[in-house]
């Protein structure tokens, strides 16, 4: 398992994290770096992460056609019955309606307008 420092960017190894002393951090799972103290200096490390091994890629395998079932596919789309036409629709215009408005409704903020005293 190897380590690398978040603030100088050094690798440690096993062999080296031996010898250090742990300050704080590493509570949980958290992802706060654990700190250390190496050789006199402060080190916030984190894991480095295990590279996996790549599998060596095969070539996909080519693409064969079947000849009868691409056939019997056009055959089929070809029995399709083929959609309608649509229909354009005319439409009328509405007439306008007039809003029936009452000249003397009174609301109440001009009920007291015309109530208030002088």
């Amino acid at each position: 398992m190897s380590y690398r420092c978040v603030i100088c960017e050094r690798v440690f190894d096993d062999s080296e994290m031996e010898s250090a002393l742990e300050i704080s951090g590493g509570r949980g799972r958290s992802r706060v770096p654990i700190t250390y103290l190496i050789d006199g200096n402060y080190h916030s490390l984190r894991k480095v992460p295990a590279k996996k091994q790549q599998q060596p890629q095969t070539p996909a395998p080519e693409s064969k056609e079947d000849t009868e079932l691409l056939l019997e596919v056009v055959n089929v789309l070809a029995a399709l019955p083929t959609p309608p036409v649509p229909v354009e629709i005319k439409t009328q215009p509405l007439p306008q309606i007039e809003p029936e408005i009452e000249e003397e409704q009174i609301t109440t903020m001009r009920a007291v307008w015309l109530n208030r005293r002088n």
